[in-house]
């Protein structure tokens, strides 16, 4: 049976991710640092969370 698309896990965001996300890779910047080196000020974790609440406002 397939999930459909959107369809949101009742899981808490730290009971599936209690390390916080960490990305991998990430594109290039102009000065040849990735853009996860050069730093936005915010923690992975928070800007997860941040994209998850926006994904959420999305589907509902």
């Amino acid at each position: 049976m397939a999930i459909p698309k959107g369809y949101r896990f009742p899981i808490e965001f730290d009971e599936a991710f209690p390390q916080g996300l960490v990305m991998v890779g990430g594109r290039s910047t102009p000065s040849g640092k990735s853009s996860a080196a050069s730093g936005s000020g915010e923690s992975t974790t928070k800007a997860g969370r941040m994209r998850a609440a926006e994904l959420d406002a999305e589907t509902s």
